[in-house]
């Protein structure tokens, strides 16, 4: 049996695609599991034991160059996490014999295993939506005799190579800064979005950020994608106004890959960020998360929380905000999560240590 799952979109989306790797493991334990996702995302699969290929998708290439590969590969099964109508098109003319996937868009009798479910509900979270398209091989199979989150947290695994850049970054900082650097401990305040969320206003992550290194005694690392640089360096830059040069937090934005990332989080002992892709990553390698969601459809935590334990949540108390900005900027319901809630979550995570 060969099989393939495939996602194509960002960091969150993969990291929450996991649980359906350790399903179809325990339901086919002899199986060959691939999985097809963009080169960006691919680090977060890389030495999943539950997997046995990762193929590379790039939306820019010639169609036929990978209808050719899947066809080559001769899936038994392919299961279509979020579809669009190229992947689709590609899944059927790789004449790959079960295609299994949403019954709810227009191309969805390219699919011969369709699953009724609506994600712009928010009745799920993201993972069960995943899982819940593993129905029609519960079905067919019966080897699965129910499907619990629970039972099948995403995991994400660091190499040794990243580990050893996080070290060896982390140990140029310290003797930089001297004193400031003097602690290991490490907790990374991640500003952005990635423009998949609304934003708490930076001025508040760098109070916060102050605040942790000023009185847990921890090394603040700020991280960020490459399109965040300026943001991480506003934040640092409002942090200077308080604190002398010598305890300036860590600037990492923009100079990760979603490896190293993976190790750095892996690292730290808390994270503080919006809702975002890295923060699953830190879900998924057992890093506690302090994380500010917006309550609006297609936002809130009910779909979108880390999963695991020991993660806190902020969130204003409002039924669901149609002014959200995506900067957050405006003083909207992000702008109702107080600075000290956030540090209070902080403060209750890194002192029951």
């Amino acid at each position: 049996m060969k099989i393939l799952i495939i996602r194509t979109d960002r960091i969150g989306d993969v990291v929450l695609s996991i649980p359906v790797i350790s399903a179809l493991r325990k339901a086919y334990p002899q199986a060959h599991i691939a999985f097809l996702t963009r080169p960006y995302t691919k680090e977060l699969l890389e030495g999943n034991p539950e997997l046995n290929e990762i193929l590379e998708y790039d939306s820019e290439e010639n169609l036929y160059s990978t209808i050719r590969t899947l066809r080559e590969k001769k899936f038994d099964i392919a299961i279509l996490l979020h579809p669009t109508f190229r992947l689709v098109l590609l899944l059927f003319l790789s004449w790959i014999p079960i295609r299994i996937g949403t019954g709810y868009r227009f191309y969805s009798f390219l699919f011969n295993r369709r699953v009724y479910i609506h994600r712009k509900r928010d009745e799920f979270h993201e993972a069960e939506f995943n899982l819940q398209l593993l129905n029609p091989l519960v079905q067919r199979i019966e080897r699965i005799n129910q499907i619990e989150l629970t039972d099948y947290l995403p995991r994400v695994y660091s190499t040794p190579s990243n580990r050893e850049w996080v070290e060896e970054r982390l140990d140029k900082a310290r003797n930089t800064k001297h004193e400031a650097r003097s602690t290991k401990k490490v907790v990374i305040v991640h500003p952005g979005s990635g423009g998949n969320a609304p934003q708490w206003r930076i001025e508040r992550f760098a109070s916060v950020a102050e605040k942790i290194q000023k009185n847990l005694e921890r090394t603040v690392v700020v991280t960020g994608g490459e399109e965040e640089k300026r943001l991480c360096q506003e934040m640092v830059e409002r942090m200077r106004a308080d604190i002398p040069p010598w305890r300036d937090p860590y600037n990492l934005a923009g100079e990760t890959t979603i490896g190293q990332l993976t190790a750095l989080l892996e690292k730290a002992d808390l994270l503080v960020t919006n809702s975002t892709g890295p923060m699953h990553i830190a879900a998924a390698v057992g890093t506690p998360v302090v994380s500010i969601f917006c309550p609006r459809r297609g936002c809130h935590p009910r779909r979108w929380r880390p999963l695991g334990e020991g993660h806190r949540i902020l969130m204003a108390d409002v039924q669901n905000c149609k002014r959200c900005s995506r900067d957050g900027r405006e003083e909207d319901c992000m702008g109702l999560v107080k600075e000290e809630e956030v540090y209070d979550a902080c403060q209750k995570i890194l002192n029951s240590e």
